[in-house]
């Protein structure tokens, strides 16, 4: 005989079987945190807790933002440079090119 709710077991299967179950849970606490900041007295508790949960976010979405950007920078400088040794020649490039053919030709 099972001894879980109804609820709970389709909680559970829909939790095993979601493609994405960290969004459901994300969903079902932020529900949760509002549901409790409706409660007169309890909203003292929750208010500090909704904001760093906020800070969190912001923490997370700057760090997001800021790794898009090195990720690009060094991605253009990576196009930049290949672009600029397929047209220009070696000599142009590399300033010892000139000195390391003087000393093969020795």
């Amino acid at each position: 005989m099972n001894s879980t709710s109804p609820l709970l077991g389709s909680a559970h299967h829909f939790l095993a079987h979601s493609e994405h179950p960290i969004l459901l849970i994300f969903a079902v606490v932020a529900i949760a945190l509002f549901v409790l900041s409706k409660i007169p007295g309890i909203e003292h508790l929750v208010k500090p807790l909704v904001g760093a949960v906020f800070k969190a976010g912001e923490a997370v979405v700057a760090l997001f933002w800021s790794w898009a950007v090195y990720s690009g920078r060094a991605l253009f400088q990576a196009h930049f440079t290949f672009i600029k040794h397929l047209i220009f020649p070696a000599s142009a490039i590399d300033p010892t090119d000139s000195m390391r053919r003087e000393a093969e030709k020795q």
